[in-house]
């Protein structure tokens, strides 16, 4: 009777501590670049617009880097879109802008994260690519190129994923070696209770 007794309550512990056990979720935020497409002159402003869905996930803060070519594109402002409430820019080389988005409450969903304005300094009309969406945790790597911008009608979409911390993989490891851990001392406990009892 107190074999059944130890049993059930070390298998009440195996299931608390399962239900305890906190969950990992890994989002991937998704970021598209979308550049003007009417034609563009020397001396406008241009607009680019970076859109921004959480898949799921309610975030109070985010960031993203700008990687533009500076022969071609002056930085003017960046400003909030209709996700981020607010929208802070600031630079961490020549050609890359760090735009960091916040809001309060969390943000869930798909929208305008924020929108870029330079003003374009190009000397001669000509294609090349003028802005792509850069991984912030890193110096200026280009995840995805955009198409080449030039008047008329360009047309750039830049799809990225933030970084993330940590995985799945070595959560579920620790979770696998956590349980076997108690299931081995609980067993163990029992077997210890059980020779003490048939003695």
């Amino acid at each position: 009777m107190r074999f059944l007794s130890y049993f059930l309550k070390s298998v009440f512990i195996i299931i608390i501590f399962l239900i305890l056990v906190p969950k990992f979720s890994y989002a991937k935020i998704r970021f598209t670049l979308q550049a003007p497409t009417k034609e563009l002159t020397r001396g406008q402003t241009v607009t680019f617009l970076i859109n921004v869905d959480t898949q799921g996930a309610s975030l109070s803060s985010t960031a993203i880097a700008a990687d533009y070519e500076t022969q071609y594109l002056q930085f003017e402002q960046a400003m909030p879109g209709n996700t981020f409430s607010v929208i802070k820019s600031s630079p961490l080389s020549e050609g890359l802008v760090l735009i960091e988005g916040s809001s309060d409450p969390a943000f869930s969903g798909q929208g305008v994260f924020a929108y870029l304005n330079f003003k374009l300094i190009a000397q001669a009309p000509g294609e090349t690519e003028l802005c792509v969406l850069s991984n912030p945790a890193s110096t200026a790597i280009t995840l995805t190129p955009a198409t080449a911008i030039s008047p008329p009608t360009p047309t750039a979409i830049v799809t990225t994923n933030l970084p993330k911390t940590g995985s799945a993989k070595t959560g579920n490891i620790a979770k696998f070696f956590g349980i076997t851990f108690i299931t081995v001392a609980l067993t163990a406990l029992t077997l210890k209770r059980l020779n003490r009892f048939n003695k």
